[in-house]
């Protein structure tokens, strides 16, 4: 009798999901960071500090919209 692998198959691919999404967690994080130390650091150029949070939040909103996307398809 040969025994089934895909219990084990799903929870690596399962694993290898969530350290992604923790990694876009972190740099969409970072980046959002960044616009505040951005801001506080260089009071004259608030363009630095705009462009750190938009990236920040495209970051984030990446996971939401994905997710919604799938879910309106099935």
């Amino acid at each position: 009798m040969q025994a089934c692998c895909h219990g084990d198959h799903a929870g690596e691919e399962g694993r290898r999901n969530q350290v992604i999404r923790v990694t876009w967690l972190f740099a969409g994080t970072a980046f959002i960071l960044n616009a505040y130390l951005a801001d506080f650091l260089q009071r004259g150029n608030p363009l630095v500090a705009d462009l750190s949070a938009a990236a920040g939040a495209v970051i984030l909103s990446i996971p939401i919209f994905w997710s919604a996307i799938k879910d309106v398809l099935r």
